[in-house]
């Protein structure tokens, strides 16, 4: 029987980041997730879930980002749900970083999001005034097969 849901819910600010990577970390081990699909998963949750707690508050006041950790219907696979109240914000839409320019040369931020959607499936949904990024990482760590 695959383990429950687990969530947890962080202010919308990065200070709160390693509090987020503990959660993560103390989940992946609880499950006793090895391999490719651990580091899939941290990466996502450091990778999209700082892009959250960076900007995902609404334009008056402090915000809030909600993280949660499901398996789906399908033996071994994991979903990690990210929402907040920010602008909203689709990195299904980001242009792959230009990797034929020298790193150097290169703009900052763009890479960890590009990594996160060639190892896993992400969708988005602006759902009201809530962005909501969905993660499914296969039980290998490849991307998810997409849904029919």
């Amino acid at each position: 029987m695959p383990a429950p849901a687990a969530s947890l819910s962080l202010r919308s600010h990065r200070d709160d980041l390693p509090a987020l990577l503990a959660w993560v970390r103390g989940e992946v081990e609880s499950r006793s997730i090895e391999g490719r699909q651990a580091i899939v998963l941290e990466l996502a949750v450091e990778e999209l879930g700082l892009n959250a707690m960076t900007h995902g508050r609404p334009a008056q006041g402090e915000g809030r980002v909600d993280f949660r950790l499901e398996p789906t219907s399908v033996a071994g696979e994991l979903r990690l749900v990210i929402e907040d109240r920010g602008p909203a914000f689709d990195p299904t839409l980001l242009a792959p970083p230009a990797m034929e320019s020298a790193i150097e040369d290169r703009p900052i931020g763009g890479l960890g999001v590009h990594l996160v959607r060639t190892m896993a499936r992400v969708s988005y949904q602006r759902i009201g005034d809530r962005n909501r990024v969905e993660v499914v990482v296969a039980a290998g760590g490849g991307p998810a097969p997409a849904e029919a």
